[in-house]
């Protein structure tokens, strides 16, 4: 299971496979932890409205690997303050509980 999730994080979302350009990949693990990625879902919450997905994406994916990153927008287009992030293990969400919970995410 561990090479499994490891060759998940490293195929997933790439643009490039064996040195070629593709669209991005979309890898998933279909046994044990990896096949239940709705489980391991975490809310975030008092966001900053300009905050993006890929600031996000790269605040947890220092504690953990992030598989997606839900921003939601109201009508009018605009980030509602709060994001749900999606974990391939138990063990990354935890991680990620504990290394981000209370900090700051950087909007630039």
């Amino acid at each position: 299971m561990k090479d499994a999730r490891t060759a998940v994080t490293k195929l997933h979302g790439a643009t490039k496979f064996k040195g070629k350009s593709s669209g991005a990949l979309w890898a998933r693990q279909l046994g044990g932890e990896g096949a239940l990625l709705k489980r391991w879902k975490l809310i975030v919450r008092n966001l900053s409205f300009q905050v993006t997905e890929a600031q996000l994406r790269a605040a947890f994916t220092e504690a953990a690997f992030v598989w997606d990153v839900l921003l939601p927008k109201g009508a009018d287009d605009k980030p509602k303050g709060f994001a749900f992030l999606t974990f391939t293990c138990r063990a990354d969400a935890e991680h990620a509980i504990t290394k981000v919970n209370g900090t700051e995410v950087r909007v630039m």
